[in-house]
């Protein structure tokens, strides 16, 4: 589930559980709160690249379909979506989506900012 960028709260509920009890059980179960951070990471590198080549652009190819005299013209072209800025703001914001609270894997709770 986190693999595919599932919240705490998420889990919580697939598993029938509150999500304090989510963060009980990684700090009581190491193998488990590894298991869900390396899940995590998998969700926020997709992310992270995803949002990289949103914010400095990028070039891909396309192809345009015209009609011609009744015919189908089909034309392979190069797009290319310009940067966009908003995305670094995304990016930098985006680090909290996985709740409001965290349990560490050394067995501490730590506020999210």
């Amino acid at each position: 589930m986190c693999e595919l960028g599932a919240t705490d709260d998420e889990v919580a509920k697939a598993l029938g559980v509150c999500v304090r009890t989510l963060y009980r059980w990684q700090s009581q179960h190491p193998e488990f709160c590894q298991a869900l951070k390396a899940g995590k990471e998998v969700a926020d590198n997709r992310i992270e690249r995803a949002l990289y080549h949103k914010a400095a652009g990028y070039t891909y190819d396309s192809e345009k379909i015209f009609q011609n005299n009744g015919e189908v013209v089909r034309v392979k072209i190069i797009e290319h979506v310009p940067p966009d800025t908003t995305a670094m703001d995304e990016g930098n914001n985006s680090s909290g989506r996985h709740g409001t609270a965290r349990a560490r894997c050394d067995g501490n709770l730590q506020d999210r900012e």
